[in-house]
């Protein structure tokens, strides 16, 4: 293929995203976009990573987050932090994001283990505890990413 017509499938699939993300946001219109496009595309492909991080923002969104969503959103944020750490492994936006949502959904699980008392509250707080220490992480790329207030003299 030539570059143009590279350039012109990825503007059409780009557009495709945009128009879904616009419309009517879901799990199931952004995993049938990959899906669809699961030819076209690389899975690592930018535009695949921008459907699995809208995906995982859905997903987090949900008041009662289940099993089987933690999960989901576990493996999807992993996925995405292991594409993009070879590309960036410092404490950016994006890094800060993943570890946020992996480390929720881990909580989640444990809350949900907890209440089918898969594990004891002695247990829970120490694996609790664990995941909060991640949490750390997470805010050491807020503070890097935030945006820079000047005081004084301009």
């Amino acid at each position: 293929f030539e570059p143009d017509v590279i350039c012109e499938i990825v503007k059409t699939i780009e557009d495709e995203l945009y128009d879904v993300l616009e419309l009517n946001p879901t799990v199931k219109g952004l995993e049938a976009f990959i899906k669809h496009h699961s030819k076209d595309l690389h899975s690592k492909h930018y535009l695949n990573l921008i459907a699995q991080r809208n995906i995982i923002n859905l997903l987090t969104r949900e008041s009662n987050i289940t099993r089987e969503v933690a999960k989901k959103v576990i493996r999807l944020g992993k996925a995405f932090k292991s594409t993009l750490t070879p590309l960036d492994s410092g404490y950016s936006e994006w890094m800060g994001f993943a570890l946020k949502k992996i480390n929720m959904a881990q909580l989640e699980l444990l809350k949900l283990d907890l209440k089918e008392k898969k594990i004891n509250k002695n247990a829970y707080a120490e694996e609790a505890e664990t995941v909060w220490k991640a949490m750390r992480e997470v805010e050491k790329c807020e503070v890097l990413c935030a945006p820079v207030k000047y005081s004084g003299k301009q």
